[in-house]
């Protein structure tokens, strides 16, 4: 089913999430259960509900939810292509996990920086130095030089000028600008700053060539900016750490496979195919071509057969028969690969249960989503089942009315009464009074406050202004949560049926998700009838009342 091929791209990272000791199931779809520790990964609980009822029917939905998207998954996976992608993906989710459980050993668990060398290096980043040096290939030639300058420190820009190969400072005595940490390579900058003022150090090798320093002058200029610039520090230190790391244990996974190739027989492989053919399969070649040992390694030795099975299984592409140099780029990433797969293996990856659990619902709710995406390709309705859905749901799209109004509220009934009657004899409009004494106020009184048709309509503003029924209207004395109140009605919008026209992107975005839902509780009807499905109420109960408690 090609809904279901995208479902690659989303599960390219699976985030590992323990399961408590105590896991249970709450529910079963077919033969494959719903667990505590799934359900609790999508629903963790409703911060600040207090209401049990409202609590357990949030709650009801997520586990509906992930029924149905199990329920999905299984009839999908009636068909065999789905079927045989699902445990591909299930397979490459599991490699993912090991290759997270391996970076995570080899990179980000070693990833630490005290706050001294935090403090060091914006020392370093703050100190401006003054030095000379002697650029130089030969190590001899730098043992000489450095021999002669310890005792006559003197001859250092003469020596510089003769033997320097570094063309930007030997005319000038091998004079460097004044510099700050971290302008130049690690070598050469930490002797400068071990270096005492004045001193000739012995030579420093860098990926240059031979250093001889001679350092004039340092000067640390302030500890202001320590506590503002902290962080960012600690945030470019440990980048550069994390690149040294990875770099490490990428050489470290290669040199673990110690693999070689059978140079010989890879020649003869690739002479008996037509490169114009990217995909080659086994039976395609001659057994005396496809049965010669290609590769050796710590997991044996492989034929093409063994090696076209294994880069189909995870996905690594066709086997290159151009040239030499395809065909051993292409092995030193199958190598390296596998190599990472099997110590993720021996770290128990493949024995965490947890792991294999949060697999399965993130496959089971791509299977949904892929499945919904599909079924909305499928959602082209004609132009008259699309108004009928308009109006049969009118209701959906009809604009609340509203009213609106000037409000005069006080918690004294009696003095109310006294401005109801001054209202009356018209002694004053009746927002000035408004303005003067409401305890309940428009922002401006230049526009009247408004309020929408609502059920829950609880000041009764809206409701009275309807009753009163005409612009001009005064309501007499009436009570709410805000004390006592009169209004005066200056507006009444009644609900309108918005233009089709206009909404009809809208309407056929809430039709395609109807169609959805419906298509997709007739597959969960029809796998309750055919697989069976569920709910352990029991268990499921007494988890929801733990998480509403832990609130």
């Amino acid at each position: 089913m090609k809904y279901l091929k995208p479902i690659a791209i989303i599960l390219i990272f699976i985030v590992i999430i323990g399961c408590s000791n105590n896991d249970y199931a709450i529910a079963k779809v077919g033969n494959s259960y719903l667990y505590k520790s799934q359900f609790v990964r999508i629903f963790p609980g409703i911060k600040g509900e207090t209401d049990y009822d409202l609590y357990k029917e949030k709650a009801d939905v997520i586990l509906n939810n992930l029924l149905r998207q199990m329920a999905i998954m299984h009839i999908l996976e009636r068909d065999e292509e789905t079927r045989i992608l699902i445990e591909k993906l299930q397979s490459q989710s599991i490699n993912n996990a090991k290759m997270q459980v391996i970076y995570n050993m080899l990179v980000t668990q070693k990833l630490h920086i005290s706050e001294y060398e935090v403090f060091n290096n914006f020392k370093r980043m703050n100190t401006t130095i003054w030095a000379q040096h002697i650029l130089v290939e030969d190590k001899h030639l730098a043992d000489s030089l450095y021999n002669i300058l310890a005792n006559h420190p003197e001859r250092f820009g003469e020596l510089a000028r003769k033997y320097s190969i570094d063309t930007t400072t030997k005319d000038n005595d091998g004079k460097l600008k004044p510099f700050p940490g971290g302008k130049f390579v690690k070598e050469f900058e930490d002797a400068c700053f071990r270096q005492k003022q004045g001193v000739v150090g012995p030579p420093v090798e860098s990926t240059f060539g031979y250093h001889i320093i001679l350092v004039n002058r340092k000067e640390f200029k302030t500890l202001e900016n320590y506590e503002k610039d902290r962080a960012n520090i600690e945030k470019q230190m440990l980048a550069k750490i994390k690149t040294k790391l990875e770099t490490e244990s990428m050489d470290y996974i290669h040199n673990l496979s110690m693999y070689s190739i059978y140079n010989n027989n890879v020649n003869k492989y690739i002479e008996n195919t037509d490169n114009q053919v990217m995909n080659i399969k086994p039976q395609d070649l001659d057994w005396s071509i496809r049965s010669l040992p290609l590769v050796k390694s710590i997991f044996g030795i492989w034929t093409y057969d063994s090696l076209y099975k294994y880069a189909e299984i995870n996905d690594f592409g066709f086997v290159p028969n151009a040239n030499m140099d395809g065909f051993k780029s292409y092995m030193d990433r199958i190598m390296f690969f596998m190599t990472l797969y099997d110590k993720g293996r021996r770290a128990g990856v493949d024995l965490n249960t947890s792991l294999h659990k949060e697999i399965y619902l993130k496959l089971a709710i791509s299977s949904e989503q892929e499945y919904a995406k599909d079924l909305r390709k499928n959602s082209n309705p004609d132009s008259a089942q699309l108004y009928n859905y308009f109006l049969e749901n009118s209701s959906k799209y009809t604009d609340k009315g509203k009213v609106g109004i000037f409000i005069i509220s006080h918690p004294d009934r009696e003095f109310l009464k006294l401005i109801a009657d001054s209202v009356k004899m018209n002694k004053k409009p009746f927002k000035e009074y408004s303005k003067l004494y409401s305890y309940q106020k428009p922002k401006e009184f230049s526009k009247p406050a408004y309020y929408l048709k609502d059920s829950n309509d609880t000041l009764g503003y809206y409701q009275t202004a309807i009753e009163l029924g005409k612009v001009g209207a005064v309501s007499d004395i009436f009570e709410n949560s805000y004390g006592y109140n009169i209004i005066k009605v200056m507006q009444i919008i009644e609900p309108r049926l918005k233009d089709y026209k206009i909404i009809k992107n809208q309407v056929k975005n809430d039709y395609a998700i109807k169609y959805i839902q419906d298509e997709e509780e007739k597959m969960f009807d029809m796998a309750k009838e055919e697989i069976g499905v569920k709910i352990f109420t029991d268990k499921y109960e007494t988890l929801v009342r733990e998480l509403a408690n832990s609130q």
